[in-house]
């Protein structure tokens, strides 16, 4: 047998350990993925999902890595410097399935939380590099990118806007499960003001709701750039978002 050959074998032999589909990954006790099995999804997976996010959405970004790592306090995390295309999923977080296909119609319908699949969170994350390499192309060129909304920037706004068009693409793809929009939407000043408000459905929630009308109408790529170039969302548009809508749609 030549060397060829050998290698060939070895590949045959090797491919023929790993799961063939998402099903056959390792679950614990109660169905939901494991480090292990998170770990394998991401890498035999990254191809496929990165060439679906491109397909969906038109979207030609640079090549991003995509690996995993222990995050104790959060399903993922992308690199905010922009000489690292990085980003990673966690394998210390519960997910609840690999895909979304993969769960039965009465478990989607018991699900309320966003981010719940392996894929899903990758989708997420892919779109927080998206948002920040059209930033970051934008700037290249001229661009004018209002203070609130760069890259680094903090504030509740700006992270509605951020975590809303990662949701957006999740969503899109058939991976994320979202609240109803009155169970999730601020119903007044005084609340997102609050120190009891639930930024996490304001973010992860609220965000897509706030965002959707703005991507479906232009589009991902120029729905981002149309965003960022404008000023945030002021407090009293988040409650009234019409409001913004008419103002950075002009």
């Amino acid at each position: 047998m030549n060397l060829i050959q050998r290698l060939a074998l070895a590949g045959t032999i090797v491919a023929s350990t790993l799961p063939a589909t998402a099903k056959d990954l390792p679950t614990n006790k109660i169905g939901f993925p494991t480090a292990e099995g998170v770990e394998m999804y991401v890498n035999k997976y990254d191809s496929k999902v990165k060439r679906q996010f491109k397909r969906q959405f038109n979207a030609k970004f640079k090549d991003l890595n995509i690996g995993t790592k222990y995050i104790e306090k959060d399903y993922g995390k992308y690199d905010t410097d922009p000489d690292v295309d990085s980003t990673y999923i966690s394998t210390a977080k519960q997910f609840t399935a690999y895909e979304m296909e993969s769960l039965s119609p009465q478990a989607k319908e018991a699900l309320k939380e966003a981010n719940v699949t392996v894929k899903g969170r990758m989708i997420h994350e892919m779109a927080h590099d998206y948002t920040c390499q059209i930033i970051d192309e934008m700037l290249e060129e001229n661009y004018n990118i209002h203070s609130t909304m760069h890259r680094n920037s903090a504030g509740l706004s700006y992270n509605i806007i951020r975590e809303g068009i990662a949701q957006y693409c999740a969503e899109k793809m058939g991976e994320v499960i979202l609240m109803k929009k009155e169970d999730c939407a601020p119903k007044s000043l005084e609340y997102l003001t609050s120190p009891e408000r639930d930024t996490w459905d304001l973010q992860y929630q609220y965000g897509y709701y706030f965002v959707e009308p703005i991507l479906n109408e232009l589009g991902l790529k120029e729905g981002i750039e149309k965003i960022v170039s404008a000023k945030g969302p002021m407090m009293t548009e988040l409650c009234n978002p019409e409001v913004y809508y008419k103002r950075i749609l002009q």
